[in-house]
């Protein structure tokens, strides 16, 4: 067969089907996608869900339909917690709980008072203007001066969204003066902010293994990109 067209209605197609379609013509593979509803029973009709042809697919290489044996099982259970995402996902976890005594030291210095910081440490975006925190701070900001001084500005009274002005004001401050880059340090596998500032012993140590696990699985990568290159 030189050309082969295949007709795609449903997500619910498994992505080894959708090869077998798209592998047959010698010369030519199509996809024509069906988005309407047309094809569907009464019954199977929704109202809630507009379909189109990029989610169609994206649903068929989301839907597997063989069965994967044990070892791959396992294989893919090891790269989940043994990948760089996961490492880096824990380090990020670590570093908000062992430095947050130190950014509500430097809040506190600024001017907050216990109340206020209580409520805003409580909140489920405290993490991520420390996780700005220590971007900026990694990047070579002084974030011990700048972060007071932007609670300093005042005009926080009444303010709904505490941490997003906070974040606001110290983005803007940055923007404005360049870092020093006597002050900037790198990044634990070029991807994760290095956390300073940590006193506590054991907190101190479970950053550094999952540093040395991230360092490690970077340069496993490395090799094995190199033994074994992706065409």
């Amino acid at each position: 067969m030189t050309t082969a067209h295949a007709i795609v209605s449903s997500p619910e197609m498994t992505r080894e089907s959708f090869y077998v379609a798209m592998t047959r013509g010698r010369e030519t593979n199509r996809a024509c996608i069906a988005t309407d509803q047309h094809h569907l029973e009464e019954h199977q009709h929704r109202d809630d869900l507009h379909m189109t042809a990029r989610s169609i697919l994206y649903g068929i290489l989301q839907h597997v339909g063989a069965e994967p044996s044990a070892h791959d099982t396992i294989t893919a259970e090891q790269e989940t917690w043994g990948s760089l995402a996961q490492f880096a996902a824990e380090y990020e976890t670590i570093a908000q709980e062992a430095q947050q005594h130190r950014w509500t030291s430097l809040l506190e210095q600024g001017g907050l008072t216990t109340e206020v910081l209580d409520e805003l440490v409580e909140t489920e975006s405290f993490g991520i203007l420390t996780t700005e925190l220590r971007r900026l701070e990694a990047a070579g900001h002084d974030i011990d001066q700048l972060l007071p001084r932007v609670v300093q500005a005042g005009n926080l009274d009444g303010v709904d969204d505490l941490r997003s002005l906070l974040r606001y004001r110290i983005q803007k401050i940055t923007s404005t003066y360049p870092p020093s880059p006597r002050r900037a340090t790198q990044l634990i596998a070029e991807l994760v902010p290095r956390a300073t500032g940590v006193t506590d012993p054991a907190m101190r140590t479970a950053l550094d293994e999952r540093e040395q696990l991230m360092g490690e699985r970077l340069d496993a990568l490395t090799q094995a990109a190199i033994d074994q290159p992706a065409p």
